[in-house]
């Protein structure tokens, strides 16, 4: 009696093993991959200085048929020794003040639009675009978050001009939420 218990007990576990394995991997293949949202903007405002819209920064990506075709962003340049700049052909916000110090707004309009790729994250060359008319290098990255936000993060640089070095800014957006809309005409 007892032998018999001792061969049954193995497979018991053996089979229990198998049979929670396959439902697993049933689950597992059920998953669907994210999408983006079908048309219209995904952005996120950080207010720097409460009360003063002009220093508000912002990452907006703009989606067409389930695609990324540009972006917008607001932010403050700056030289690599800290100093407050603009690339070349923009403006930098009028403040309160009355100086052009505040955030620099910028239209990417991305030359061929972009899908996620399997992992539900995009990436982008800033020279695919072409922003700034001294492109120095630069990238804007991001994923597809499972709640339906997108984690952006630019890097767009300008390069040196004969009256100031390089001049660049990095700013990340980590939960932009999507608002549907019609685009056209939005990025030109």
């Amino acid at each position: 009696m007892i032998s018999r218990f001792r061969f049954a007990f193995p497979v018991l576990a053996m089979t229990l093993v198998v049979a929670l394995g396959l439902t697993a991997g049933q689950g597992a293949a059920k998953t669907k991959p994210l999408k983006l949202g079908k048309e219209g903007q995904y952005a996120q405002v950080f207010k720097n200085e409460p009360g003063i819209w002009q220093d508000d920064t912002s990452v907006t990506a703009w989606v067409k048929n389930r695609k990324i075709i540009g972006f917008w962003v607001t932010s403050n340049f700056k030289t690599a020794g800290g100093k407050v700049c603009a690339p070349a052909g923009q403006t930098p916000a009028l403040m309160p003040d009355m100086s052009l110090t505040g955030p620099v707004w910028v239209t990417y309009k991305l030359a061929k639009p972009i899908s996620l790729n399997g992992r539900n994250r995009f990436s982008v060359k800033t020279s695919s675009g072409y922003p700034f008319q001294n492109d120095a290098g630069g990238s804007v990255t991001g994923r597809l978050l499972p709640t339906g936000k997108l984690s952006v993060t630019a890097r767009l640089a300008d390069g040196p001009t004969h009256f100031r070095g390089r001049c660049s800014t990095s700013i990340t957006a980590p939960k932009t939420k999507f608002r549907a809309m019609n685009v056209d005409g939005i990025v030109r």
